[in-house]
């Protein structure tokens, strides 16, 4: 009498699983830019003034995070792409487009003609009563 069982037939699911776990890498390294992107507002208009003062202008939009003694990374042209640490002192919105931000730098460097061209990011995922 003939076998009339049949043997189960293994699936394979080897190349679905593949593509889903690079699709969760994906989209995990999407949402991660997009968190990381809402708390380092950055603007390259930004100059640096005097005596370690820096004065930047960003969108208020990007700025409503922004606070008063929050960690500040400055990159100043000509400076090889050194970067300066710093802390925001003052958050002045300017229009409804624009807000002022006003930087100390913990060491600046010495510029012989102010102002002078550079970049700010503003790291705004630690609140400034948790750096004291």
């Amino acid at each position: 009498m003939p076998d009339t069982e049949k043997t189960p037939r293994r699936r394979k699911n080897g190349p679905f699983l593949a593509i889903a776990i690079v699709l969760l890498c994906g989209l995990g390294a999407g949402l991660t830019a997009l968190r990381y992107s809402t708390q380092a507002v950055s603007t390259a208009d930004a100059r640096l003034l005097f005596d370690g003062k820096v004065l930047a202008t960003v969108r208020t939009k990007d700025a409503r995070n922004i606070r008063e003694g929050m960690r500040a990374t400055v990159t100043v042209d000509g400076y090889d792409e050194q970067k300066f640490p710093g802390l925001v002192e003052l958050v002045q919105p300017d229009t409804e487009a624009e807000t002022l931000v006003m930087i100390r730098l913990k060491s600046p460097p010495a510029i012989d003609h102010p102002p002078v061209a550079c970049q700010v990011t503003v790291d705004t995922s630690i609140p400034p009563e948790l750096l004291k």
